[in-house]
């Protein structure tokens, strides 16, 4: 395993990538960056199920930490997990709205950060009409 993390994330080495963060973690488990990482290389082995739990340890010790906002989103979306996309996706819009990765992921699954909310079929959704009634909410 030669080579920095961000070599082999480059060189497409996602496996070795993933065991070294792991072993990065264990010397240094308060660094978002190395759950960012291991992240990443689960999330480009398409293993989104296993990224999941890196990413939201990333963002949960940095807050701020846009790249793994990013891929914790595209990994719910990739599982198929809309309301969660949604979910992540609303938070860190606030923090960056001029990011385009969290704006298309917006458009595709904006509608359903609703759902969480009591009521939410006689409140403020502006898309119960269409939810329902399949017509125009005016």
């Amino acid at each position: 395993m030669e080579g920095t993390i961000e070599e082999l994330i480059a060189g497409h080495e996602y496996e070795e990538a993933a065991v070294k963060a792991q072993s990065l973690i264990q010397l240094q488990p308060q660094v978002a960056k190395w759950h960012a990482y291991l992240g990443l290389a689960k999330f480009r082995l398409e293993k989104f199920d296993e990224a999941v739990p890196a990413l939201k340890t990333a963002v949960t010790l940095d807050p701020h930490f846009e790249d793994a906002l990013v891929k914790l989103a595209q990994c719910f979306d990739r599982l198929h997990l809309s309301h969660e996309c949604a979910l992540v996706v609303h938070d860190a819009l606030h923090q960056f709205p001029a990011n385009h990765a969290l704006q298309g992921l917006w458009q595709a699954h904006g509608h359903n950060f609703y759902a969480d909310k009591e009521n939410w079929e006689r409140g403020a959704n502006p898309f119960r009409h269409q939810i329902f009634m399949g017509g125009d909410p005016r």
